[in-house]
């Protein structure tokens, strides 16, 4: 396997190459031999090794030198070819001119040989920063949006205590109604086709309640610390839109994201969750999310009695 080192003494021939003399002057030497022996140096590479690489590529471009021609490039080089041939010069001086480490991204070629390009990593980045900006929240969102959600938490709470207390009266009342039929029945003082009916009726309204009760236990306020969790990580994708945490930023991705793909050298993903529902309205999330539970909160009623 072919040494980072070597990948990039690869890159500077090709380099070197390409734009030929104005390479040279560009990186600040003054012959193709001391820019050999300088960036061998500090590759750890020969500077014959640069030469020859350069003289391998000379053949694809205009120059004056006839290079390798009757060889056939072999397969790095003509990765290299592929994954930098629409780059202009500044972007390649970026890569290899500052002794940095390089890195360019492709399709994973699962379903078979692919013809698609390389995209550098740099601007793979900006993609998916941007992505991550059309879910992000500002520091203001983030703070109002927190006191917002301890608001409705507060204002759930109250309404729920007394809808509680509410469906505890009329479930007492309801039994006392239910003990009362029982007892007239059993004096004789009701016919048995009224008691009958009448029973039907106390049951289907203390089944009713024990739904209410059911619905109130699964539903209630269990919403308020999903869209917390949400809101707080619509803010961390704020600060990882402007991070180079490429670890966080993945981590985030994996998480909130499904179908991440690259392809013609675009990255791409689906929301999920909150994120999903929002896409690239973030700040609005909040108030919408907790529209639709109030909204759903109140059809299921959850909040009003009758009877």
């Amino acid at each position: 396997m072919m040494s980072d080192n070597n990948k990039l003494a690869l890159i500077s021939a090709y380099y070197l190459s390409r734009f030929d003399r104005e390479a040279v002057a560009d990186l600040g030497y003054s012959s193709f031999n001391e820019a050999a022996r300088s960036i061998g140096k500090i590759l750890s590479v020969k500077p014959k090794t640069i030469q020859n690489m350069r003289d391998e590529f000379d053949p694809y471009h205009n120059n004056k030198r006839a290079g390798w021609y009757q060889r056939t490039l072999a397969g790095s080089r003509k990765k290299v070819v592929r994954a930098f041939q629409d780059l202009d010069k500044h972007s390649l001086q970026d890569i290899h001119g500052h002794g940095g480490t390089y890195r360019y991204y492709r399709c994973t070629k699962r379903l078979g040989p692919c013809s698609q390009k390389y995209v550098q990593e740099k601007e793979l980045a900006e993609q998916i920063k941007t992505n991550l900006q059309t879910v992000a929240i500002s520091d203001d969102w983030h703070s109002q949006g927190l006191a917002q959600i301890e608001q409705w938490e507060k204002e759930l709470k109250n309404n729920n205590a007394s809808f509680v207390q509410n469906l505890e009266i009329k479930t007492q009342e309801n039994d006392q109604k239910l003990n009362k039929l029982v007892d007239s029945y059993l004096d004789g003082t009701i016919e048995k086709e009224i008691y009958l009916v009448k029973k039907e009726e106390l049951i289907k309204q203390k089944t009713d309640f024990n739904r209410k009760k059911s619905d109130f236990g699964r539903k209630g306020i269990s919403w308020i610390k999903p869209m917390r969790t949400f809101w707080k990580a619509a803010h961390q994708a704020k600060k990882l839109a402007v991070s180079n945490d490429f670890n966080e930023i993945k981590s985030f991705v994996a998480e909130h994201g499904t179908n991440r793909r690259l392809g013609g050298r675009k990255v791409s993903w689906l929301w999920v969750g909150g994120f999903k529902i929002v896409g690239g309205y973030a700040e609005n999330a909040a108030v919408r999310l907790a529209d639709h539970n109030f909204y759903s909160l109140e059809k299921s009623d959850c909040f009003t009695l009758s009877g």
